[in-house]
């Protein structure tokens, strides 16, 4: 059996973080999202709008076959998702049903740290190149109707508050909620 922690949350909510730790503590493999929708749109670029539909629906076709690959070889994963869209958790029960059916188990976790906390993130140089690498560009973004801080509704979900927890701390709470065995 093969374990993929899928993180989520919005931008800068520290979710590659604290997978790097889950990483670094557990031995899990962390597949980037940032490193495949860069991929992906530097094709089917960012501010082309009409290539918004291919772009996600080919990083999520991606996802899928990365993540059955892995449950199939018995890899344990964590993975980030930081998008808002209206069908995310659509896309997150595809994820659930495929992997089930090869004996996985997907752990959901919401980070939801406050606004002062993801605003204080943002221009960290970790950030430097990303979508969301300023202020003022994710303040604009919080301002609109998102789905950043809903909670997926699955057996195995947990939210985080993570504002004041550091990235090694929010990866050994998920392993004690979850009661994963190291």
């Amino acid at each position: 059996m093969s374990n993929l922690i899928l993180i989520y949350g919005p931008p800068a909510a520290g979710k590659l973080t604290v997978a790097k730790e889950i990483e670094k503590l557990y031995g899990y493999r962390c597949f980037s999202n940032h490193t495949l929708v860069g991929s992906v749109a530097s094709i089917f670029r960012y501010e082309n709008m009409d290539d918004k539909s291919t772009r996600n629906r080919l990083a999520r076709k991606f996802r899928i076959e990365i993540f059955k690959a892995a449950a199939q070889k018995k890899i344990n994963v964590v993975t980030t998702f930081g998008g808002s869209s209206s069908d995310k958790f659509e896309f997150f029960k595809e994820i659930e049903t495929e992997l089930s059916k090869l004996g996985g188990l997907v752990y959901f976790v919401l980070l939801s740290p406050n606004e002062k906390a993801i605003l204080s993130r943002v221009e960290s140089p970790e950030r430097k190149g990303t979508k969301i690498d300023n202020k003022e560009f994710l303040q604009e973004k919080l301002k609109k109707p998102n789905s950043y801080y809903q909670k997926h509704k699955a057996t195995n979900s947990i939210e985080i508050d993570n504002s004041n927890l550091e990235p090694i701390k929010v990866a050994e709470k998920i392993f004690e909620l979850f009661k994963i065995s190291p």
